[in-house]
């Protein structure tokens, strides 16, 4: 969606993102430096396995919280149905910070961003 700056390389300092997560899932790209946070936006379920969390999985789907996390940690994702939209922030922890919140809106409301 953006990011800054805005070129092809990794060295953002802040990203904002959808991805298509496709069946069965697989490995997250590693960003060392980057604090992350996703969210599921379609209606398929997302499952998360992090590497040294005492085998604990994380189940995300449409209602759950964003999910925060460390681009150094190893995750990888398993989804049950064809394909799966996410919508990801992330920035480099030595220049900015983060926080993502789920909101529901109606029609022609309107909502402050800081």
């Amino acid at each position: 969606i953006a990011r800054a700056p805005d070129n092809e390389q990794e060295d953002f300092d802040w990203r904002l993102s959808i991805a298509q997560v496709k069946s069965p899932g697989g490995a997250f790209s590693v960003f060392p430096g980057i604090d992350r946070t996703l969210c599921v936006v379609s209606s398929n379920e997302l499952y998360l396995t992090v590497e040294g969390s005492s085998g604990n999985i994380i189940h995300l789907n449409q209602n759950s919280l964003p999910y925060s996390f460390a681009g150094e940690s190893s995750i990888t994702c398993q989804i049950q149905s064809e394909t799966l939209t996410d919508f990801n922030v992330m920035t480099r922890r030595t220049k900015f910070r983060h926080d993502v919140e789920r909101i529901k809106m109606e029609l022609k409301q309107e909502k402050k961003i800081n």
